[in-house]
């Protein structure tokens, strides 16, 4: 079950980096980590379907190269650290 919500998550990020071609530049913000509120439980990691998540001394950072503005990690965050 995990896999088959990760593939899902990783369509829905494809689905918006298509419309984001051809609709002239919709675009979500890339995501970003409020470190203070950050406990560093990992849960966005798991979310995130690129991987562009890692957990460094305790908080998680964002790739913004590898991040495709799925919102995944937001929705996915107890403490809402995560925001786009």
């Amino acid at each position: 079950m995990y896999k088959s919500r990760r593939v899902s998550v990783y369509n829905m990020a494809r689905f918006f980096q298509s419309k984001k071609r051809w609709m002239g530049g919709f675009s979500m913000a890339k995501a970003a980590v409020d470190q203070d509120t950050c406990v560093g439980c990992e849960a966005c990691v798991g979310a995130c379907p690129t991987t562009a998540i890692s957990v460094n001394d305790g908080k998680a950072s964002v790739d913004s190269e590898t991040c495709v503005e799925c919102g995944a990690c937001v929705s996915t965050c107890p403490v809402s650290a995560i925001s786009q």
